[in-house]
């Protein structure tokens, strides 16, 4: 081999990368706002959707990090408040289901009764866990206080789990009783 040939060739390949790493990073300073644009509106979609009607606040840094060290998988806690009085809580969680993570908002009113819950992002199977997501199955978890998930049919404080799709049933119901300990928890320091 020439040379030429030893030094020629790294080079081309060290410029390439150059350019590659480049056009990566232009892109990701190019999409990063938009990105998190469209993440923070679906956030607000979700809270909306956990707890209709209300106006958020981000509940302080100290006490989230005091939830964060007792439920390492809460991201975010938000007083709602509907006409300018504190009405609830909407916990943002995630929890593990059968296909993966499932990012969870629900809302808790002062009472501790669940409000709403808006499943976000999940990997669960397509026609058994992301069943999860269907107004159908979350809306089974307004009204109540505390769940537990049965098969069959559930009775008071117990869900149906969604045929097929137990473990993930079961995840949604546990970030459910989460969000309700949460909320409960607040509402009794106020």
């Amino acid at each position: 081999m020439p040379k030429n040939q030893n030094i020629e060739l790294p080079l081309k390949l060290f410029i390439i990368t150059l350019v590659a790493g480049l056009l990566l990073g232009g892109t990701y300073v190019l999409t990063k706002e938009p990105i998190a644009e469209q993440n923070r509106i679906a956030a607000e979609a979700a809270r909306l959707e956990a707890f209709a009607d209300a106006t958020f606040e981000d509940i302080d840094a100290a006490t989230l990090e005091e939830i964060q060290n007792t439920y390492d998988n809460v991201a975010s806690v938000f007083s709602a408040f509907r006409d300018d009085t504190l009405s609830g809580y909407v916990v943002a969680l995630t929890q593990k289901g059968y296909g993966g993570d499932i990012t969870l908002t629900v809302g808790v009113d002062l009472e501790g009764i669940v409000t709403g819950v808006a499943v976000g992002s999940h990997q669960e199977t397509a026609g058994l866990g992301a069943k999860a997501a269907e107004p159908e199955f979350r809306n089974r978890f307004v009204g109540k206080s505390t769940v537990k998930v049965v098969k069959g049919a559930g009775g008071d404080g117990e869900i149906s789990a969604l045929t097929g799709a137990t473990i993930t049933s079961k995840a949604v119901a546990g970030g459910v009783n989460e969000a309700i300990e949460i909320a409960s928890a607040l509402s009794q320091g106020e």
